[in-house]
């Protein structure tokens, strides 16, 4: 998706993706970074419409020289690292039904994607709750990084 609608050749130094709403795993956006003339910019796909927001000058400043294709990002990193923290969450064996809510890459000084994304889950035999006319679901957050290495770490 990221190839077909921001293409493939173009060089990006971050990019963000995110889903709907907490505890689901359907995309609604991705957006990328990338450099151009000098100007910083950035752009937008929005999946639960289709849209394709035009590209707008951006205050984010690029911390590397470099920047990657998009057809070159490993796209299979973010299924790895996610299935990762999810074996490090489960070892307390509390938690479950894991989601992937939001994953954002940078390129770092020595010109490697970093990346901070985090998972939600559920706490084993917390139900929904009824608060009036709304349901009530607690889902807890987890915090990890990636170093450009492909280092997992957990962020408190």
């Amino acid at each position: 998706m990221m190839k077909d609608k921001f293409g493939g050749d173009r060089e990006i130094y971050g990019f963000m993706l995110m889903t709907t709403d907490h505890l689901t795993s359907e995309l609604m956006m991705a957006s990328v970074n990338y450099e151009k003339e000098g100007q910083a910019y950035s752009q937008s796909y929005l999946l639960t419409t289709e849209i394709l927001n035009d590209e707008k000058k951006s205050a984010f400043k690029n911390r590397s020289d470099k920047q990657i294709k998009v057809s070159d990002i490993d796209i299979d990193l973010i299924s790895q690292k996610y299935a990762e923290s999810v074996k490090l969450i489960d070892e307390q064996g509390e938690m479950e039904d894991y989601t992937l809510h939001e994953w954002t890459s940078k390129m770092n000084k020595k010109g490697k994607l970093e990346s901070s994304f985090s998972v939600e889950a559920t706490k084993k035999g917390e139900g929904i709750d009824v608060e009036g006319r709304n349901l009530v679901t607690n889902y807890y957050e987890f915090k990890f990084e990636v170093d450009g290495d492909g280092n997992l770490e957990v962020k408190e």
